[in-house]
C-alpha cells in the first residue's frame, strides 16, 4: 500500500488527478443526488469512501469523507480520516449510507473494501457504488495512448485489436457466456468476491485508470451482495443483472 499511498499523496498534490472541487463538476453528481433523494439522506449520517478533493461534502448535512491520501485534507471543511477502505477506521454499523465512486478498482483487495463497508453500515443501510467496471489491463501500460515505436511486439499486436476488443459485441460474447456459467454454478452462502487483479502504474500514469489495481465485473459484485442476503435496488432482477455494464449499483444492507 506505501507505492499507492505515495503517489495519490502526490498526484493529489498537483492539478493533474481528479480535480473535481465542487459537486456540480462531476460526471456522477446527478446519479448520487438522486440517491440522496431516494432515500432522504440529507439529515442522515454518510460515510465517502474515496472521497478525494471532497466535492460532495455538502450533499448532506452529515458527512465524512475517507482517502487513502493525506494531501487533500485541508478541502475539506466536515469530518475527514486518511485511511484505506479495507480497514475502516470506524466502529460496526455507523452509518445511514456510503458512497464510493470510481473508487473500488483502485483497491488491491475490493472484498475487503466491501466487507468493510458492510460492517460499518447500520442494518438497513443503503450503499451506492459506481467503480470504473472491467478495467482492461493493457489501460496499466497505457497502451492506448502510446505509439507503436514505443510497444513491445505483444503490445502493438493488443493496440492493433484495441478496436475490436473495445467493442460491445466482442465484450458481449465474452462476458455473457462467463456470467451465464457462474450464475449456474453459484452455492448457497457468501460466495468471495471474481476480480482480475492488474499491475497498476504509479509511475508514468500515461491515462485514466493506469492506477486500477483491480478489475472487477458488476455482475459478479451483484452476486456477491445477493449471496449475502443483500437486496440490489438497482438491479432486482436477474435479467438486469446479466445485462449489466457500466451503471451504478443501489445496494440495501441486509444484517
Amino acid at each position: 500500500m506505501s507505492d499507492s499511498k505515495s503517489f495519490y499523496d502526490t498526484a493529489y498534490s498537483g492539478q493533474q488527478y481528479a480535480t473535481f472541487l465542487s459537486a456540480e463538476d462531476h460526471f456522477a453528481v446527478q446519479v448520487l443526488l438522486e440517491f440522496v433523494d431516494r432515500f432522504a439522506l440529507h439529515g442522515k449520517r454518510c460515510l465517502e469512501v474515496g472521497s478525494g478533493r471532497g466535492a460532495f461534502q455538502d450533499l448532506v448535512a452529515d458527512y465524512t469523507g475517507l482517502d487513502l491520501s493525506r494531501t487533500v485534507a485541508d478541502n475539506y471543511h466536515k469530518p475527514f480520516f486518511s485511511g484505506s477502505a479495507e480497514e475502516l477506521p470506524f466502529e460496526d454499523n455507523q452509518f445511514d449510507a456510503i458512497w464510493s465512486i470510481t473508487v473500488l478498482e483502485h483497491i488491491p483487495n475490493p472484498e475487503r473494501a466491501l466487507k468493510e463497508m458492510r460492517r460499518v453500515l447500520k442494518p438497513s443501510g443503503v450503499l451506492f457504488l459506481k467503480p470504473a467496471w472491467n478495467c482492461r489491463p493493457w489501460i496499466c501500460e497505457g497502451i492506448p495512448v502510446r505509439p507503436y515505436s514505443d510497444l513491445s511486439l505483444r503490445q502493438k499486436f493488443i493496440k492493433l485489436t484495441l478496436p475490436l476488443r473495445d467493442s460491445v459485441l466482442w465484450r458481449g460474447l465474452k462476458t455473457i457466456p462467463l456470467r451465464l456459467w457462474n450464475s449456474f454454478r453459484q452455492n448457497s452462502g457468501s460466495m468471495p468476491l471474481r476480480f482480475r487483479p492488474l499491475h497498476a502504474d504509479y509511475e508514468t500514469f500515461w491515462m485514466v485508470d493506469s492506477d486500477a489495481c483491480s478489475s472487477i465485473d458488476p455482475f459478479d459484485a451483484i452476486q456477491w451482495f445477493q449471496s449475502r442476503g443483500d437486496d440490489v435496488l438497482s438491479h432486482p432482477t436477474w435479467r438486469s443483472a446479466i445485462l449489466s455494464r457500466s451503471e451504478h449499483l443501489v445496494v440495501k444492507i441486509r444484517k
